[in-house]
């Protein structure tokens, strides 16, 4: 009896031996990438891991199974790989299709996007970071960012033209203490409430009209996560005081209006000499005779003369 059913266990033991043999074992499914909204650039695909930022090389083929990315070149461009055997998987925003290749050079288990073999960069160093946006190398963008206009230029008294947010016809300024393309505001706290900063949405591309000749950005904000629109890399501010488009209270020490194109000058007032009458008379005519009392005094004074002379002559001939 005990030896029959240790015999029985025996059998099945060696069923369920032979059978994990034959049916596969169903693949693992591993959330390898997901989708993240990462500042001017729209929602790009991040490792689910750690959210750094992953990349595509231009060299690579798509569906061939490989990777030309190799050596010193894998050394600055590491592999997004999975345990060999797990599928990868993404969140909702991730429509491509997401496979594997099993890399020549180390054996690792490689992920892929729509064939495309994904990389980290290893100057970026922290989640958000972008820096492998280079020749030969690619974010993946998975919804392409949406372009929102949020300056335009207006002209201000003797101010010239300034920029305003497209918003509210607002004056925009900006701070002598940030530093241009730092990625940082030195301006938190009391400071922030007193001068508010000029925001977009997560994702959104800021544009300006055609006075807007110089760069537009967007930093993420450290202390509240707004994203706040830059021009030429400094961060852009409202100032609280100011009630009305056109207001510039803000033109403070150490905060300066956003100048466009300075004020025009104006032109200096040309004052013409009126030029004296030209004569109509022609040189050729004789001056005019005096008229009025002046011909009736030289006609006396002719006459007395003559009535003189008659009188002396007659005197003389007696």
């Amino acid at each position: 009896m005990h030896r029959s059913r240790v015999l029985g266990v025996s059998a099945i033991l060696v069923m369920s031996g032979l059978l994990a043999a034959v049916l596969p074992v169903a693949a693992a499914q591993t959330q390898a990438v997901v989708g993240k909204v990462i500042g001017s650039h729209g929602t790009l695909m991040v490792a689910a891991s750690n959210s750094m930022t992953v990349y595509t090389f231009t060299k690579d083929v798509a569906g061939s199974g490989t990777s030309a990315c190799t050596g010193g070149c894998l050394t600055n461009w590491p592999a997004l790989t999975i345990t060999a055997g797990d599928t990868p998987t993404g969140d909702a925003t991730v429509t491509g299709t997401l496979g594997t290749i099993v890399r020549a050079d180390n054996g690792t288990t490689q992920v892929t996007y729509n064939g495309l073999p994904l990389y980290f960069f290893a100057k970026d160093t922290k989640p958000g970071d972008t820096n492998g946006i280079y020749p030969n190398w690619e974010a993946v963008v998975l919804v392409a960012p949406v372009q929102t206009q949020a300056v335009m230029g207006k002209v201000i008294g003797s101010h010239g033209t300034l920029m305003v947010a497209a918003s509210n016809g607002m004056t925009l300024y900006t701070f002598t203490k940030d530093t241009a393309d730092s990625g940082t505001s030195a301006c938190t706290g009391g400071c922030l409430t007193n001068w508010p900063a000029l925001t977009v949405g997560a994702g959104a591309v800021p544009t300006g009209d055609a006075t807007v000749t110089g760069k537009l950005g967007t930093i993420v904000r450290a202390d509240n996560g707004a994203t706040q629109v830059t021009y030429n890399g400094l961060p852009l501010y409202f100032f609280a005081k100011d009630t009305a488009p056109g207001d510039t209270n803000g033109i403070y020490p150490n905060w300066e209006a956003v100048v466009l194109a300075a004020a025009a000058t104006p032109e200096p007032t040309v004052v013409t000499a009126t030029p004296p009458a030209t004569s109509t008379v022609s040189p050729d005519t004789a001056p005019a005779t005096p008229g009025g009392l002046p011909l009736l005094l030289i006609a006396l004074s002719a006459g007395l003369s003559a009535l003189l002379v008659v009188t002396r002559t007659a005197r003389s001939r007696r």
